[in-house]
């Protein structure tokens, strides 16, 4: 089965932040594409105890933004597009 590499968990009334929940694997490449757009996660990433159905760990990564969610969404899909398809088919393009 085929998860998604990253998905994107808007604020609630108990969290004002945006959560990232992401494969391990793309911690590294994701912590880079943010920098790229000047935001600096909330706080150090943490491995959750969680797998995926594929047996990938999974990480979060907290963001402090003033932000839309439909900007957020747009930054999701932008690392989805480019970095995460570039990855799996042999290129990297941070």
């Amino acid at each position: 089965m085929q998860t998604e590499p990253i998905i994107l968990i808007s604020p609630t009334h108990e969290q004002s932040i945006f959560t990232f929940q992401l494969q391990k694997k793309w911690e590294l490449h994701f912590l880079a594409f943010l920098k790229k757009r000047g935001i600096t996660p909330w706080r150090s990433p943490a491995t959750q105890d969680l797998e995926g159905p594929d047996g990938n760990s999974v990480v979060e990564v907290e963001v402090d933004v003033k932000e839309s969610e439909e900007a957020m969404q747009r930054l999701l899909d932008e690392f989805k597009a480019r970095e995460v398809q570039h990855t799996e088919a042999g290129t990297i393009s941070l």
